[in-house]
């Protein structure tokens, strides 16, 4: 999936005002947040300010340790992950059919 810089900048810049939303509401500085998912205040500054898109294995963990859904992103981002993961699919399909090809050879 191609994301045109527009597109991604508001993807990120959404995701990091969730993160943030989310940190504050649990009254926590970037720091204290950070070390209960073992990242850096510095890496949490970067999402909630829109520098950086969190990799999924972050989201994970944010969502895992503080109770949230992944439907606290927005339409868009949940668009995004929706399309990676069925990206993701197609292409394991693709590899099961070679492996499955070269089985039957």
């Amino acid at each position: 999936m191609i994301i045109s810089k527009n597109n991604g900048k508001d993807v990120m810049n959404n995701i990091g005002e969730k993160i943030k939303e989310l940190r504050e509401r649990k009254k926590l500085s970037q720091q204290r947040f950070g070390n209960k998912i073992g990242i850096s205040a510095k890496s949490i500054s970067a999402y909630e300010n829109g520098r950086c898109l969190p990799p999924l294995k972050v989201l994970d963990d944010i969502c895992e340790t503080y109770s949230t859904p992944y439907l606290c992103l927005s339409d868009k981002g949940r668009n995004m992950i929706s399309n990676k993961i069925s990206e993701i699919r197609k292409e394991l399909e693709n590899i099961e059919k070679i492996i499955g090809n070269d089985l039957s050879l």
